[in-house]
């Protein structure tokens, strides 16, 4: 990825940042591409949503944690320099709390809202809007609620 982007810091995060939107994006355009070409009709919206649902589960831990990359840091030892300083941990070259670090923050948090938690609260309110009343009668009939 050095070869693309260089060596700059921000760039990197944002290019791994970038690959869950990007994979969502390529899935659509080759599901509308097999829906308009070869399914003619037999593919539903409902198997997009599926699709995209479970690429979002399989990759959700992964991008909880790259959203949480510019929030580690690591103390520098107190031989280093006199003033005591951090750096984040997946970008060492990063000194935490600088303007260098700024873009990385912003991206991190605009991450963190937009994928982990809106997808955190999507699956909430697709089991409240789907949850149904008679799953429970039909366990308490099995006796595993008494």
């Amino acid at each position: 990825f050095e070869c693309v982007a260089g060596t700059n810091a921000a760039l990197h995060y944002l290019g791994t940042l970038a690959v869950y939107p990007m994979g969502c994006i390529i899935y659509c355009a080759i599901f509308f591409g097999m829906k308009t070409s070869i399914l003619k009709g037999k593919a539903h919206i409902d198997q997009l949503i599926n699709g995209i649902g479970m690429i979002s589960l399989a990759l959700y831990v992964s991008i909880a944690f790259s959203s949480a990359h510019p929030f580690v840091c690591f103390d520098h030892p107190s031989w280093y320099r006199d003033t005591p300083q951090s750096s984040v941990f997946r970008y060492p070259e990063i000194l935490c709390y600088s303007s260098d670090h700024t873009p990385l923050l912003i991206m991190g948090i605009v991450d963190l809202f937009c994928f982990v938690i809106f997808l955190y609260v999507l699956g909430i309110c697709f089991i409240i809007e789907n949850f149904d009343a008679t799953f429970l009668v039909s366990i308490d009939r099995t006796g595993l609620l008494t």
